[in-house]
């Protein structure tokens, strides 16, 4: 049987579509194909560390006046370590792309093979719950690692009490540099969050978190107990108009009924 043509064949867990450059991902347990949408065809396949089924992410990076891709980013867990592992893939030169595709135009002879010949791996420990941003960044919240009595973090495998803090932590520039950063969630009202005030865990009893979902383009609401949290990686512009907000408006209409149920609750109360 044809490669090109067995896209569909046995080891596919997911499918991930990439519309703005017309293809779309297949991910195994050992590798993802990068698949041409128009037809079918596999324009590369990426080697990959045991992948945990259904958890794999991707940040497709374009830049201005350029009508093909830039960087690609495709995250998923490690199946075996529970490790978040990130490969970015780039071209040599920083003015080029890794894949030509001009949607404008016919697709005759106009898009190239795949041809990127850096690739960046990083790995996160305990990632806890995570997503892969549009704007370039991933970002999760997890439990803060306490330090044993020799010193060393707390062993992956060693079970976390529901005493320990929460923690959010950032990738950015995965292109480059890969900047790191944590932030305690356990924190004073007034103490910034990844770039967000005022949205602090006041020492919740919990035991896990909830679904995570991304709002816009730079941040992620997720449940903590009974509230949503809502963590950005910058400086959240959201529309303004309802009907374009789509998920962003529901999810805020959502926590605005939520607030006002509360306070209703507590006027009941006194």
């Amino acid at each position: 049987m044809d490669r090109d043509a067995d896209v569909e064949s046995k080891g596919v867990h997911y499918l991930i579509p990439v519309p703005a450059f017309s293809m779309y991902l297949v991910a195994r347990s050992h590798s993802v194909d990068l698949v041409d949408l128009d037809s079918s065809s596999i324009l590369h396949t990426f080697e990959t560390e045991p992948m945990q089924p259904r958890t794999l992410r991707h940040i497709p990076v374009s830049r201005a006046q350029q009508t093909g891709l830039a960087s690609l980013t495709l995250a998923y867990i490690n199946s075996e370590t529970g490790d978040l592992v990130a490969h970015t893939y780039l071209a040599d030169d920083e003015s080029d792309i890794v894949y030509s595709y001009c949607p404008t135009e016919s697709r005759n002879g106009h898009h190239r093979p795949w041809h990127a010949p850096r690739q960046i791996t990083r790995h996160v420990e305990n990632p806890g719950k995570w997503e892969a941003l549009s704007s370039g960044s991933i970002v999760g919240v997890r439990r803060k690692r306490q330090p044993s009595a020799n010193g060393d973090a707390v062993s992956k495998h060693a079970a976390n009490g529901i005493n320990e803090p929460w923690e959010a932590w950032v990738i950015n520039h995965l292109e480059n540099s890969g900047d790191f950063e944590t932030r305690t969630l356990d924190c004073p009202p007034q103490e910034p969050v990844l770039g967000l005030g005022k949205h602090c865990l006041d020492q919740l009893m919990i035991s896990q978190l909830g679904p995570m979902v991304k709002l816009g383009v730079m941040s992620v609401a997720v449940g903590v107990g009974n509230i949503i949290k809502l963590v950005s990686v910058g400086h959240e512009y959201f529309d303004k108009d309802r009907d374009r907000l789509g998920p962003v408006g529901d999810m805020r209409n959502l926590m605005v009924r939520r607030r006002k149920a509360l306070a209703s609750a507590r006027r009941a109360a006194y």
